[in-house]
Parts: C-alpha cells; sequence; structure tokens
C-alpha cells in the first residue's frame, strides 16, 4: 500500500496569473478522508473588482497559503489584490520552470490544479516577494540610477560637442 505524503496546509490555493484572466483551483482534503482532495476552479477577469472577488473566495474557503505562477508583471495587481484583501493567507509567487507539469495537454485549468497540489505539499518554493512599501523604494532606485546615468550621458554628450567644435 502506497504512504501518502504529508500536507502541509489543510487548504491551499493555486493561481495561474495570464494578462486578461486568472485561473484559481483551491484544493483541500476529502470530508470523507479517504486521502483524495476535494478540487474547485474558477476563472477571474484581471479587473480590480474580479480580483476582489476572486479575493473574498478565496477567504471564504479559508485558503492558509496561495501559490501564483506568472511570467512577466502580469502577477503584480494579482498580489496588491490578495494582500489587500485576503491578509490571513501567505502568498507564494514561484518560478514556472519549477512548475513544469507533466508531459500532455496543457491547459490553464491544469496548470492551476498542479500549482495547488504542489503548494499544499510544500514541494516548491516560494520567491522573494518584497512588501509593497520594499516594492516602492525599489522603483524609486530604479528610476534614480536610471536620472543619474542621464545626467552622465548629457554631460558627456556637451563635453563632446565642446571638444569638437574647438
Amino acid at each position: 500500500m502506497e504512504k501518502e505524503m504529508e500536507r502541509l496546509f489543510e487548504v491551499a490555493a493555486g493561481v495561474d496569473v495570464h494578462r486578461d484572466t486568472v485561473v484559481v483551483s483551491v484544493r483541500r482534503l476529502s470530508p470523507q478522508g479517504n486521502g483524495r482532495h476535494k478540487v474547485e476552479t474558477r476563472t477571474f477577469e484581471t479587473f480590480r473588482d474580479s480580483l476582489v472577488q476572486m479575493s473574498k473566495w478565496l477567504t471564504a474557503e479559508g485558503v492558509s497559503v496561495v501559490g501564483l505562477e506568472s511570467t512577466g508583471v502580469y502577477w503584480q495587481p494579482v498580489v496588491r489584490a490578495l494582500q489587500e484583501h485576503t491578509p490571513a493567507a501567505m502568498l507564494w509567487l514561484v518560478n514556472p520552470a519549477h512548475v513544469k507539469n507533466v508531459p500532455g495537454r496543457k491547459t490553464d485549468v491544469n496548470d492551476s490544479q498542479w500549482l495547488s497540489k504542489l503548494v499544499i505539499y510544500g514541494l516548491v518554493s516560494p520567491s522573494f516577494l518584497p512588501s509593497a512599501e520594499l516594492q516602492e523604494l525599489r522603483k524609486l532606485t530604479r528610476h534614480r540610477t536610471k536620472v543619474v546615468a542621464d545626467r552622465t550621458r548629457y554631460s558627456n554628450r556637451i563635453l563632446k560637442e565642446l571638444e569638437a567644435g574647438a
């Protein structure tokens, strides 16, 4: 008889984030106690109201950890909505390369369900997710670096024109 892996969380969610939609799967142990999981999947749009609705659904389901898979910057509004409306849940931004599913048909629903399974057993590790204040500080630091580089570039260009004209 095969022994079941140890779950780290009672209820976990997997979120597959795209530009226009977010596919969310909530996974919990079946009430029958037979080792099976109950999974419910819903799709939400990435508009603010829809993300708030998603957050409220996750809170109502008692989700303790949310794993997000996304490329690019599409995850940022989703994380903001979750941080504001689901404060009790831990947010895990996971690297899509670490979540590769088994070969076969790849759908958003399958991806979110697979991610919820990996998260509930702790088989993926979260990437660093800075707080809102730290994100703002990092944004300002990057902007300052660009402004200083622009100032240096213009100064060198003026100096080059002055030397060429002499």
